[in-house]
């Protein structure tokens, strides 16, 4: 179920989803699940990426026990809508398709099981309209999450997905249908439920390019179950202890705080010196102007004449080694589950850290500050320097006699009428040791990261001896 709501603290708007764990008439999770859940959904609100739905925050409700969700309300329409007028076109059935495997390889490497990790009905997902910055949005599945049972389907979702979307469902597809897509998702039906998300994606971009060849028929294997170490956390009817399923829980909830970390390695080269009070830089800004290549843009008007991908003559594909497609997935897919272990064992490593400062930061911990973005917390240190932005909106408490990126920052609104936050006052704490109280802002580009404390008025300012 899924309700429109109101964030009472910030006044911001949200969805909010309640489901049903064991069924309507299951009953709601015992204390010891909620305590997991929990757990969960704090980790889950550190996972982003744009074609996610941002998790604000979640629960239990007191009576029932029945687990909620509360996330990001993004405005748009629903694909399932869209495709009432005529089916996507090839380029945004694609970029649909690398939306979906983009996402679950990020909840796959959080959660440690390769597995489509979002919602792929036509209408769970919302597609930004008009001066929309959104262009796909997926929600997390809730029940692929809480692994309420019954086996996973690996890849098969998307070719459902992908049938739905190109208007292929009961239909033959040729291999060059959809410029490519048709021998995508033969590819899908007939390796998808074994298949990695990394073997997906590079069969997706074989296809695109013309070089995915027929995969030999093998009978289909058995469905994935996830080691029981590192699989989800698991939701169901306890009917002795539920120790067991708790610890797993913590184990992999620990693990989606990474999830925050991976997107922005994929941001595009900006001019660093070019940067407002929004954080945002003015190229960005330029380049925002021109047409994106998001899905609404891309869908063929319904009335418009096109293409039967269904009936497109068909293209010899150029030959190709089904082992060497094979291998270059495989060593993929090896290669991003070491890297995500090292990146993993690191942020693990920082999140003690974290523990042992109780909330108390210095300068220098830039890392793990970031990791904090939202959250209340304090730094302390000898103010060494007060700014402003170019535009005189937003003020600075530096730690250091220069703008350095590698140290954390006070940031205020300069138009304050506060006493104790004008130049005067501020320029007499030079030299003195202060604690400042606020809540983390991270602005990242390419080159570098601001990570800023963003305090309200002179009080959230201790002098210290």
């Amino acid at each position: 179920m899924v309700f429109s709501a109101v964030d009472g603290e910030t006044g911001r708007r949200v969805a909010l989803r309640r489901f049903f764990p064991f069924g309507s008439d299951g009953g709601g999770l015992q204390a010891e699940e909620q305590a997991a859940y929990g757990i969960g959904v704090k980790r889950l609100s550190e996972v982003i990426h744009p074609a996610l739905r941002a998790v604000v925050t979640g629960g239990c409700d007191p009576v029932d026990g029945m687990p909620f969700l509360a996330t990001e309300w993004v405005e748009g329409s629903k694909l399932s809508e869209l495709l009432q007028k005529g089916a996507l076109n090839p380029e945004s059935a694609i970029t649909l398709m690398k939306q979906a495997l983009e996402t679950s390889e990020l909840l796959s490497q959080v959660l440690a099981d390769d597995e489509v990790w979002v919602e792929t009905a036509p209408s769970t997902i919302i597609i930004g309209e008009g001066g929309s910055e959104r262009g796909v949005t997926f929600w997390i599945s809730p029940f692929r999450w809480l692994n309420t049972g019954g086996a996973r389907p690996g890849l098969l979702p998307l070719a459902e997905l992908l049938e739905a979307s190109m208007g292929w469902t009961g239909k033959k597809v040729g291999d060059q249908a959809g410029a490519g897509l048709g021998a995508w998702l033969r590819w899908l039906k007939t390796e998808g439920r074994t298949a990695t998300i990394a073997q997906g994606r590079a069969a997706l971009e074989a296809a695109i390019q013309g070089r995915l060849i027929k995969p030999t028929p093998t009978k289909a294997g058995p469905a994935k179950v996830p080691a029981a170490a590192a699989g989800p956390l698991v939701l169901r009817k306890p009917k002795t202890s539920w120790t067991g399923p708790v610890v797993i829980g913590l184990l992999v909830v620990t693990a989606l705080s990474l999830g925050g970390l991976l997107y922005y390695q994929k941001q595009l080269k900006t001019d660093a010196s070019e940067i407002d009070d929004s954080g945002e830089t003015n190229v960005s800004k330029r380049k925002r102007k021109s047409p994106k290549s998001a899905l609404p843009g891309d869908l063929a008007p319904p009335d418009a004449p096109k293409k039967d991908p269904v009936t497109e003559p068909e293209r010899p594909s150029p030959p190709a080694s089904e082992a060497a497609l094979v291998a270059a997935a495989n060593a993929r897919a090896s290669e991003l589950s070491s890297e995500k272990a090292n990146e993993l064992e690191l942020h693990n490593k920082r999140l003690k850290e974290i523990e042992s400062k109780n909330g108390v930061f210095a300068p220098t911990d830039l890392e793990l500050v970031e990791l904090q973005v939202n959250k209340a917390v304090k730094v302390e240190g000898v103010l060494l320097g007060v700014g402003q932005s170019n535009s005189g909106k937003k003020g600075f408490l530096r730690f250091s006699t220069d703008i350095d990126p590698k140290l954390v920052e006070g940031k205020f609104d300069k138009l304050t009428k506060d006493p104790g936050l004008q130049d005067a006052a501020l320029t007499a704490l030079i030299g003195k040791r202060i604690r400042i109280s606020g809540t983390v802002k991270v602005t990242r580009l390419p080159n570098f990261r601001r990570v800023q404390v963003d305090f309200p008025n002179r009080a959230a300012i201790e002098v210290l001896p």
